[in-house]
């Protein structure tokens, strides 16, 4: 339950690093009223959790991304990304997968002043892994799931349903919001890329899961997705501008 509640805080956080504070105010809200982050936050189950080291990931990586050349990540920043790395690749292989796609997408955005350190944090988290690495492959060579059917065509129309309370009512809402946002932006808005990266970081797990429970052994549920859940968010509503303006915002539950 702590870690659910934290992860809401650290995407508050990270969508105010990337977009504005606007944007990150409407992803916390949505995501603190989200079905899927409030049951998997009450279950004794790796999900809730994986989400929080996955996004404490993600804040020690945003320490090393946006720095200038000349500027190096700070203790801390170090000290997240290391922590939060060993933690999701014990936790669940998903999560695993998570911060090796955020990791390797840093290698193309950290300053060459800092790559190395970057690649070293990498190394550090993987040595540590190590020692459970004869389980890692005794696991994989098990075949999958065994008792896990393999999804169906219409699994992605299902799971945009889940990700917003099972109401097509509740999506349509949010995306009016994202949409109002969007057209109140100012006239030739400089581009932000990240909201491009949002949508790949949410979109290559989901599809890997398909197509793996698909052509190999099913492993695809809803719960392994909770991991890159939060990075739709950050996509519908990374056009909202930073508007100085006072704002009321109203978010059904």
């Amino acid at each position: 339950v702590i870690m659910g509640i934290w992860s809401v805080y650290l995407v508050y956080l990270t969508s105010r690093k990337w977009f504005n504070y606007y944007a990150a105010v409407l992803i916390a809200a949505t995501m603190a009223v989200s079905q899927f982050a409030i049951l998997y936050s009450q279950i004794a189950r790796p999900y809730s959790a994986g989400l929080f080291f996955v996004l404490l990931t993600l804040y020690g990586w945003n320490g090393f991304v946006f720095l200038e050349k000349s500027q190096k990540p700070k203790f801390l920043s170090l000290v997240f990304f290391i922590l939060g790395m060993i933690l999701s690749i014990y936790n669940h292989y998903f999560s695993f997968l998570m911060v090796a796609i955020i990791g390797i997408s840093g290698l193309f955005m950290v300053s060459k002043a800092n790559r190395k350190m970057y690649i070293l944090c990498g190394i550090a988290a993987l040595v540590v892994f190590l020692p459970h690495l004869k389980i890692t492959i005794k696991q994989f060579s098990a075949g999958g799931l065994g008792w896990l059917a393999a999804p169906d065509s219409d699994y992605f129309k299902l799971y945009l349903k889940y990700m917003f309370n099972q109401s097509k009512w509740y999506l349509l809402i949010i995306l009016i919001l994202a949409l109002v946002a969007a057209i109140k932006l100012p006239y030739k808005m400089p581009e932000n890329k990240l909201k491009w990266l949002a949508l790949l970081w949410f979109s290559i797990p989901l599809l890997l899961a398909y197509f793996y429970s698909v052509y190999i052994t099913p492993v695809l549920q809803h719960s392994i997705l909770i991991f890159s859940y939060p990075f739709f968010l950050f996509f519908i509503f990374s056009l909202t501008p930073n508007n100085q303006k006072n704002v009321f915002v109203l978010v059904p539950i």
